[in-house]
């Protein structure tokens, strides 16, 4: 992740299931959203990801299956 080309120096990675649905809400809140390795890359500044993990829930996401990481320029690491 962490495109120059975008400007983007940092994002979140979310492992959630059903990966396809949650693709779709993060779209409709996140300009960029990928699907690597099956995980989403989100173009957004971490300190959103309190926010998108609540979304996902509410859309019927289980907490336990997400994997919530911060990713920079340095490498990744996990949020929560």
């Amino acid at each position: 992740m962490a495109h120059e080309e975008y400007g983007s120096e940092e994002g979140l990675v979310v492992r959630v299931e059903p990966l396809q649905m949650a693709k779709w809400i993060c779209e409709l809140m996140v300009e960029r959203v990928r699907v690597v390795d099956g995980a989403l890359e989100l173009d957004v500044d971490p300190s959103y990801g309190d926010a998108i993990t609540t979304v996902l829930a509410k859309k019927g996401m289980r907490k336990h299956s997400w994997l919530l990481s911060e990713v920079s320029r340095g490498g990744r690491g996990v949020v929560s």
